[in-house]
């Protein structure tokens, strides 16, 4: 089956999703699961064993985009304008933070708004893990120019480096309101839903990250542990396939695999 058909089932599964996720739950506790899967009608709940010391592990597998690297393909669209900015952006790109803070620096005191600027103050703190300085600056940003996603995407990035998801996804949230394309975003948005419980959720973010982008590895192995925590192992194990046929060689992907098969052999 090619890509092509490979999304097309996928859209038309999405259509019945509701449907089969109950029946998937229903047939898994009359298998003894013992746990209560998946959300209700109202919406997804926060399932009651979450997280299990055994599932633990699976946390550690999500993957989160990283910001740096969802900012630069924004660059095109945003370009540097000032060329203090510029040499700043390029001493981030290779860790230089000494030299980028000088150049930072002297952008501000040239224009106090430089959005690109601040954002990249932001971006230099938070890897420098000064968490509190990054939001002041995320703050400005935002405050400046909030119609510009990379404000909102690097308020994001500072509350799921602290654990605290649900202040990201609301930053998630509005980024996509002006970036309703970017895979990054949604990838960032299931893993964040993962974290917090929301599985049937994040499946659905997963499905609207694949119709964008049918080939992503990183959405088909959040897919997989979203899958695997509302107890649908082999749908889990069939995601961890898809990531693996992508790239052989994902160890996440194949180490998620291996817990799946182990736990069809309890």
């Amino acid at each position: 089956m090619d890509d092509e058909d490979k999304l097309k089932a996928e859209e038309a599964l999405e259509k019945t999703e509701g449907d089969d996720e109950k029946k998937a739950t229903a047939e898994t506790l009359e298998e003894g699961s013992g746990e209560e899967a998946g959300g209700s009608e109202g919406g997804p709940e926060i399932n009651s064993s979450y997280p299990s010391d055994r599932d633990a592990f699976l946390l550690s597998l999500l993957f989160f985009e990283d910001v740096v690297t969802t900012l630069e393909k924004f660059e095109e669209l945003y370009s540097v304008s000032n060329i203090e900015t510029e040499r700043a952006f390029e001493a981030l790109k290779i860790g230089n933070y000494l030299v980028a803070e000088e150049h930072l620096t002297r952008a501000l005191e040239l224009d106090e708004k430089n959005q690109n600027a601040l954002i990249y103050k932001a971006i230099m703190h938070l890897k420098l893990n000064n968490d509190e300085e990054a939001s002041c600056y995320c703050d400005l940003a935002r405050k400046n120019s909030p119609d510009n996603p990379n404000s909102w995407i690097c308020t994001s990035a500072v509350f799921i480096k602290e654990q605290e998801y649900d202040e990201a996804l609301k930053n998630l949230d509005k980024a996509l309101e002006l970036s309703p394309k970017n895979v990054e975003l949604l990838i960032n948005k299931a893993s964040c839903l993962i974290r917090l419980g929301y599985f049937d959720e994040a499946i659905r973010v997963t499905y609207r990250a694949q119709k964008i982008s049918h080939s992503n590895v990183h959405a088909w192995i959040n897919k997989g542990i979203a899958y695997a925590y509302t107890f649908r192992v082999k749908d889990a194990i069939n995601c961890f396939n898809e990531a693996l046929m992508l790239d052989p060689s994902n160890v996440v992907a194949q180490h998620a695999k291996e817990e799946m098969h182990r736990r069809l052999s309890q």
